[in-house]
């Protein structure tokens, strides 16, 4: 079985390696009749990647030990959901299902509609570019990192899933990240697909259906991974700007200048080269994320090994670069000129399109930075969360403050609604003050706050005064920003004005702390699905009244004798109380760390709008009446 796996793949990866010659070889010759054939082998290729994942998630849900990656990550102890998790939780099988994601995603793409009105050369050059990348994770998943690896000693029982991903967000974590990671792919080949063959500029339009799902699929993914930090690793917040949580928002603020940037391309004909090379970044920084996760050139608390793969995806990342900046400039477009000025929503698109370009720029460089360092340094040090938070906290402010005032300018020149605006700027300045007064006194925090709730004030404007509120665009539009809206206030005053305690404490002790009372009850042991279990009661109180019982515990895993701290919250959409333990001696807490998150729950709120309205894209669309006099 392991050697029919292996091969499987090996096969994949030879039909894609002949596959993209063959298409190479046509562009060269100007010839199309080799469509049909690319065509099936996508098929053969998808069928036995299909066929090997499913070989894999049936030897992970059997605890099939033979398999080295199946001994690596699950433990007969580990329950069926998590050993389905298992399949993305090592670097084979997360490349693995990464390219199930791309051939999959091609798969689909090749039974639309919009693929079969495409030109036969720029099918052949969209399959040349496919099949060369499917076969490239085909070629690392056969050499450097194999996930059909036989046993020879087949253990008794598996090393298991580390206690830190057997939690709900980190199941689904990962593979909403791949989903976005896979379906950028589609767009990123036909772009350049239509810039080799000298083809028309449609592809923004005809691959608008893939860009949405795959950006909200990456939003997903980063928000499910900062609630999964929040909830799961117990330091009490949700972002740390480890290099792994940034190599996942690279790519998604790159995805969010090209959305901003496609809307003047498509309206206006402009920033056709820029699109090229937006899309395709996009995906190459979703490679150049894989790099800084999976190479170990950078250190992570939850980054993996080398194991080999570094090479080939630095290779490859080079090669890709140079492919997609030879494509933009070769396309064939025209020459055209942004004719607005700043102040006019096209300028200020642009504004928006350099803040979210710079943020990805700063955030690159920061986590780069103990590599681009070895040129002058012996032993280079990564920067701290300070710089990170010192240079974008600006920028995410402008970013709040643009999305406030944009909507009421016209597309050309100068205000369209001067009192939209108005009113937007005044409950925006209107809920700053109050802000103000009631603690909120840094700068960049208070302006944050006041254009959030600006941007919630003009949403609901917009929705009330547009009459045309069956438009998919503008429910996409306005429905993500007010999820971003949610997001900004949520980040704005959760981070700097959360607090924090940490004490000692026996049963039956009681300390106060940000006009709380916290009491410890009493230490309550259990066992359950092999994972013994310590639970401490504290209840909470505030003005003699009871608020809720917060419950950490200190879980200890099978096989695994170093115990894991699980957080405990009191759920509010104010102030939301937090408590974990670091270790118990004798009963006693040593110590018990409580925290006040302001307005947290915003974020996990605001993130789920940003993933949802996307998909309104896929909501059929409404057929206008047609006014006759016979139809009246």
């Amino acid at each position: 079985m392991h050697f029919l796996m292996e091969m499987a793949l090996v096969i994949s990866m030879f039909v894609s390696l002949l596959a993209a010659a063959w298409g190479c070889l046509n562009i060269w010759k100007g010839q199309t009749d080799s469509i049909k054939w690319l065509e099936r082998g996508q098929l053969l290729v998808i069928s036995l990647v299909v066929f090997s994942s499913i070989i894999l998630l049936c030897a992970l849900i059997t605890r099939d030990f033979s398999f080295k990656y199946v001994a690596d990550y699950t433990s007969l102890g580990l329950s069926n959901f998590y050993a389905v998790t298992a399949f993305w939780a090592g670097r084979p099988g997360s490349l693995l299902f990464w390219l199930l994601v791309i051939t999959v995603g091609g798969t689909i793409f090749l039974g639309t509609k919009k693929y079969s009105d495409l030109p036969e050369e720029t099918k052949v050059a969209y399959w040349m570019l496919y099949f060369a990348i499917q076969a490239f994770f085909l070629f690392i998943l056969t050499s450097a990192s194999p996930p059909f690896t036989q046993l020879a000693n087949i253990p008794a029982d598996g090393t298991g899933l580390n206690p830190l991903l057997q939690n709900p967000g980190m199941a689904f974590h990962p593979p909403l990240l791949f989903f976005g990671y896979g379906l950028f792919t589609v767009p990123a080949c036909l772009s350049i697909a239509m810039a080799i063959t000298r083809g028309e500029d449609s592809w923004m339009k005809l691959t608008r259906g893939w860009v949405l799902p795959a950006w909200s699929f990456l939003s997903a993914g980063i928000v499910l991974g900062a609630w999964w930090a929040y909830m799961e690793l117990g330091w009490g917040g949700y972002w740390a700007w480890d290099p792994v949580e940034n190599a996942s928002i690279i790519p998604w603020f790159v995805a969010t200048a090209y959305l901003h940037t496609s809307i003047l391309g498509q309206r206006y004909g402009v920033f056709k080269r820029i699109n090229i090379i937006l899309v395709n970044l996009t995906f190459l920084m979703c490679v150049v994320g894989t790099y800084i996760v999976r190479s170990g050139i950078i250190a992570s608390v939850h980054a993996f090994g080398g194991g080999g793969v570094g090479g080939l995806l630095l290779a490859f990342i080079l090669f890709y670069l140079f492919l997609t900046l030879s494509a933009s400039f070769f396309a064939n477009v025209k020459k055209s000129k942004l004719e607005a000025n700043a102040f006019s929503r096209q300028g200020l698109l642009v504004i928006t399109v350099w803040t979210f370009i710079a943020l990805g720029t700063v955030i690159f460089l920061g986590t780069m930075w103990p590599v681009i360092s070895l040129g002058w340094e012996t032993n280079p040090v990564g920067v701290n969360a300070g710089f990170y938070n010192t240079v974008t906290m600006p920028l995410f402010t402008l970013i709040g403050l643009l999305l406030l005032i944009c909507p009421w300018f016209s597309w050309n020149e100068g205000i369209q609604d001067k009192t939209g605006l108005a009113v937007s700027i005044f409950t925006a300045l209107c809920l700053s003050g109050a802000a103000w007064f009631g603690g909120i006194r840094m700068i960049l925090p208070l302006i944050a706050f006041g254009s959030g709730a600006g941007i919630i004030a003009s949403t609901i404007m917009l929705a009330l005064r547009n009459k045309t509120l069956s438009s998919k665009r503008f429910w996409i539009a306005h429905g993500t920003h007010l999820g971003v809206a949610l997001m900004i206030i949520g980040v704005a005053i959760s981070g700097p004005y959360a607090t924090t305690q940490q004490v000692a404490i026996s049963e039956g002790q009681t300390f106060s702390f940000s006009g709380y009372e916290f009491t410890y009850k009493e230490l309550t042991a259990s066992k359950r699905h092999g994972i013994a279990s310590k639970m401490a009661n504290i209840v909470v109180s505030k003005n003699g009244q009871e608020v809720g019982i917060l419950k950490p515990e200190q879980l200890t895993f099978p096989g695994n004798n170093h115990p894991h701290s699980e957080v405990s919250t009191i759920f509010s959409f104010g102030r939301e109380l937090y408590a974990t333990i670091h270790d118990i001696k004798n009963g006693r807490l040593e110590p018990l760390t409580v925290s006040v998150h302001p307005l947290v729950n915003w974020i996990w709120v605001g993130g789920t709008l940003v993933t949802l309205f996307p998909f309104v894209v896929f909501f059929p669309a409404r057929k206008k009446k047609l006014h006759s006099p016979d139809a009246q």
